[in-house]
């Protein structure tokens, strides 16, 4: 993944009830979480805005270890206060594909 001082984002394949996959994407340097998904489902972007949130704290925590790190001076960043989850549009999967 790279230090973190030079990191721009993280990309994150998200596996959807073993069917379907989504992209989300931590901008670093903009503080926001997106995801792309070719097949949105209205039903479910609730839970997916859930799930985003927990990996934005599994990912803030892990990026407190030292190892990410070329200074130890580097503010460590605040991935859950990113801004909140935004679905970015994207061409829609045909059916069966």
């Amino acid at each position: 993944m790279g230090k973190v001082e030079t990191l721009r984002k993280i990309f994150v394949p998200v596996n959807e009830d073993n069917v379907h996959w989504y992209l989300v994407v931590f901008d670093m340097h903009e503080g926001q979480m997106l995801w792309l998904d070719s097949k949105p489902d209205p039903n479910k972007m609730e839970t997916k805005d859930y799930n985003i949130r927990k990996m934005a704290m599994y990912i803030e925590e892990m990026l407190q270890d030292k190892s990410f790190y070329d200074y130890e001076t580097t503010v460590r960043p605040k991935v859950s206060r990113f801004a909140d989850p935004k679905p970015i549009e994207t061409g829609i999967q045909k059916a069966g594909s």
